[in-house]
């Protein structure tokens, strides 16, 4: 093995060693919520399932998934909603504690396998339609909610404390060294990127956290994260329970949409953070593995402790900051956990709880999408309309999408995010750019004319006007395009449509189209089309759109075509019929353009 591959192994060891110090307290606690429903007397053995559903279910998950650094393990919102499918299982009259287990093991299982079904029904490859500020907006959610909820932590506020300064400092040493670790690590981070900051400061605040309480035993510096129980796990789900689970139909009922709804948010989750790790990293995705793997993560986790795991952003984005960019970070982290929980517990358990908050508050001020505060500021100062408009449209839904996050409704905020970015969408759709190019007389082709024929064009008193059209014309914007083939019918004799630049007609734009022709040939006036799809000719005989001439493959040939017209009609003294026009050469004099 080369230098370059053992640095790159020992830095992902060491990304995994953070991730797995970051992770020991959050899946403990997520087991301690999942099972709470249960009562406290539970609270040992759902600290250790915790953390073994984040060894077993994450390594599976890394081991299916597509590598990266996204870490996977029981994290705090699945098992809050974990905990509330309990709780409505405990409802079920004659349901005993073995039949809950049964019933909670079944309900992930199934989870696992929904989520197996949705990677092969295709309908992971739906997140790359996520618009990029909605995932603006909901990663700078939550790294305000990651930074909140480390903020008690840091102050110290949940301690009993008197009134006065020490109502909002009742551990001012903690704070301090916590917020003091913060600074160094925001530095560590902008003058030395290349320090694997995250485990420095794991080392550097423990050591310190531990040797100022020795030296100064009567500061008051918080607690540890404390050790997990040594029970014998007891969550395995019995014969019997998993009997009365399908013998009982309001259990299977509940079972069954709590494993739906498990499936559904963690899939969630699981497209948030692998996007948010392709914007932060650029790392191939690959939805269909990446939510197979999830849904094996929690087949395995479900047969071990009974809990169901998802990503975690704070963690993952942790991981990588420590230097994890593949999957060996993540296995490294489930080993790492697995070997200090059998061979070092004490270890474990004397890692401070405010170095560990200080860690998270760095994460979080990272995490803040910066763009978001670019777009806002282009907001405020571009000085072009159409750039300003695109601004404010995208700070709407990043504002959208982070209100909706911090009142703890992603889900309902990427949801609403989604539909206001269509929306939009669709009303800048609606407003397609068309200019009007005029000229009084006719412009002058280079196609050859006699000295007659000069002076009978030269003469027309009539007027001549061209609209380019871009973009897509479609029943959004069919009724604007309406109104100014009107007001071009009104002022001018000769209407030539340039839709070199259209990418794509409706039905209802081809409507609009083939009734705006009729008026024209009703009132003696002429609407010609260039650059037009041989398509939009191929409408049904007695549809608004059939009889178009869209035959003109440039704008030369179309203005020739005009200019046929005018000299057949002087001629001959009766309506212009169009003849084929020549070979189209350029133009000999420049258009004047105007808005329209």
């Amino acid at each position: 093995m080369s230098r370059t591959a053992v640095q790159e192994v020992l830095r992902e060891a060491g990304a995994g060693v953070v991730s797995a110090c970051l992770t020991l307290p959050l899946c403990v606690g997520a087991g301690v919520l999942a099972f709470a429903p249960m009562g406290a007397d539970t609270v040992p053995e759902a600290a250790l399932a915790g953390l073994l559903c984040a060894i077993a279910g994450g390594a599976a998950a890394a081991l299916v998934r597509r590598s990266s650094f996204v870490v996977t393990y029981p994290t705090t919102p699945i098992c809050v909603i974990q905990g509330s499918i309990l709780l409505g299982l405990t409802a079920v009259p004659g349901i005993g504690r073995p039949g809950l287990l049964a019933a909670m093991t079944a309900c992930v299982l199934l989870a696992g396998l929904w989520q197996v079904l949705l990677a092969y029904s295709g309908i992971a490859h739906a997140m790359r339609f996520v618009p990029h500020p909605v995932m603006a907006g909901f990663v700078s959610g939550v790294a305000v909610l990651i930074a909140w909820h480390q903020v008690t932590v840091l102050l110290g506020l949940p301690a009993s404390h008197p009134g006065g300064l020490a109502a909002f400092l009742p551990r001012p040493w903690a704070t301090l060294l916590g917020g003091g670790l913060v600074v160094l690590l925001l530095l560590l981070g902008a003058y030395a990127p290349r320090v694997p900051n995250l485990l420095a400061g794991l080392v550097l605040g423990t050591a310190g956290f531990h040797l100022l309480h020795a030296a100064l035993p009567a500061l008051d510096l918080g607690g540890v994260i404390g050790s997990a129980p040594g029970h014998v796990l007891r969550f395995l789900p019995s014969p019997a329970g998993l009997l009365q689970v399908l013998h009982t139909p309001d259990l299977l009922k509940g079972v069954v949409l709590g494993s739906f709804t498990l499936a559904l948010v963690a899939t969630l989750d699981t497209f948030f953070a692998l996007r948010t790790a392709q914007f932060i990293a650029d790392i191939p995705v690959y939805p269909r593995r990446d939510v197979l793997g999830q849904g094996i993560g929690n087949l395995v986790s479900a047969l071990v402790g009974g809990l169901a795991v998802s990503t975690s952003l704070s963690v993952s984005m942790a991981n990588h900051k420590a230097g994890g960019r593949t999957r060996t970070s993540t296995l490294a982290s489930c080993a790492v956990l697995l070997l200090a929980g059998v061979l070092f517990p004490k270890a474990l358990a004397l890692l401070p709880r405010v170095v560990l908050a200080a860690i998270l508050c760095t994460l979080a001020c990272r995490l803040v999408d910066k763009w978001s505060f670019q777009v806002l500021h282009l907001a405020l100062t571009a000085k072009e309309p159409g750039k300003r408009r695109r601004a404010l449209r995208d700070s709407a839904i990043v504002l959208a999408v982070f209100l909706a996050t911090l009142l703890g409704k992603p889900v309902a905020g990427v949801t609403v995010g989604i539909a206001l970015s269509c929306i939009l969408f669709m009303l800048d759709m609606s407003r397609p750019e068309v200019a009007v190019r005029r000229e009084h007389p006719l412009l002058p082709t280079q196609q050859p004319r006699s000295p007659a024929e000069e002076q009978t064009l030269g003469a027309w008193p009539g007027t001549l006007a061209i609209l380019e059209l871009h973009g897509v014309l479609f029943f959004g914007n069919a009724q604007n395009l309406a109104a100014t083939l009107r007001a071009a019918e009104r002022d001018s004799d000769v209407v030539v449509l340039d839709c070199r630049k259209v990418r794509e007609i409706d039905s209802s734009a081809l409507g609009v189209l083939g009734r705006a022709a009729s008026r024209f040939r009703t009132a003696g006036r002429h609407l010609l089309l260039c650059g037009a799809e041989a398509s939009w000719q191929q409408v049904p005989e007695g549809f608004p759109g059939s009889g178009l001439e869209a035959g003109f493959a440039t704008l030369e040939a179309a203005l020739t075509c005009a200019e046929q017209r005018i000299l057949d009609a002087s001629s001959a003294s009766k309506g212009l019929a169009p003849e084929p026009p020549q070979a189209p050469l350029a133009s000999r004099f420049p258009l004047v353009l105007e808005a329209g």
